[in-house]
């Protein structure tokens, strides 16, 4: 019977082991996924911030108000990009239980501290789950921005303008090209756009009616226009679309 004793608290101190070694690995592979993406996104940065630096100088009042505020819009987007990876620079903390003393010799103390152990474990998760959720969300505006920018139209001003019209041209190409670049990282990581379409119900679930666009009151309402994407990650809603609603035809 002692022996049986023996067996099972070394069993359980192995199990125990095990448990704290799991949730730090867990926090280790959260810290390394988002370091990977601050990489990627960072790259992304300096290559939009040279492009705004070979931006030619606004020499007139007139330049700088047909093209000015425009460029202004990049620098803009520099500074959104800025402010994600300021919320991604943030370290994962988690809340460990401490190693219990090798003194311990009662099974009845190392089943006390493995529930101990399992209520950590889950709080530890939903702290992780959260700190990628932050993440996502600051990196997910810059997807906005970068479709936003997308729909833009430059003025044409005649040969004097062509220089800053050319230069926009490049950096809502290279926006683009940064959002197409975080969004196949983004998938990667299991978030994927909702689909939505124009002219369908918005449900509970995946929307949030920011306008109506007529005078009515009743609930036959489709949606007309997507203002913001959704998406999901992993089986969540990660961030439900933004939707203007008019009434059913």
């Amino acid at each position: 019977m002692a022996e049986m004793k023996r067996s099972s608290l070394v069993a359980l101190k192995k199990e125990c082991q095990n448990e704290l070694e799991w949730q730090k690995r867990q926090a280790a592979l959260c810290t390394r996924r988002r370091s990977r993406l601050t990489h990627l996104i960072r790259q992304e940065y300096s290559t939009l911030h040279r492009a705004l630096k070979k931006f030619p100088l606004l020499s007139s009042p007139a330049d700088k108000k047909n093209y000015g505020e425009l460029k202004r819009s990049y620098d803009l987007f520099c500074v959104q990009i800025e402010n994600a990876l300021s919320t991604l620079k943030d370290p994962v903390h988690i809340e460990l239980i401490p190693v219990p003393p090798k003194s311990q010799k009662k099974i009845a103390i190392g089943e006390n501290y493995r529930d101990d152990l399992l209520d950590a474990q889950k709080d530890n998760t939903r702290i992780i789950d959260q700190y990628e959720k932050e993440g996502f969300l600051a990196v997910l505006q810059i997807l906005d921005t970068a479709e936003r920018l997308k729909g833009f139209s430059f003025p044409d001003k005649g040969a004097r303008g062509k220089v800053y019209q050319r230069a926009l041209e490049k950096l809502q190409k290279r926006t683009d090209q940064t959002g197409q670049t975080i969004l196949k990282a983004l998938n990667r990581r299991k978030i994927k756009e909702i689909p939505l379409l124009p002219g369908i119900y918005p449900s509970i679930e995946k929307t949030k009616i920011i306008s109506r666009n007529d005078n009515q009151t009743n609930d036959e309402i489709v949606i007309s226009r997507v203002n913001e994407k959704g998406y999901t990650w992993r089986t969540a809603i990660l961030r439900k679309a933004a939707v203007e609603v008019i009434t059913k035809a």
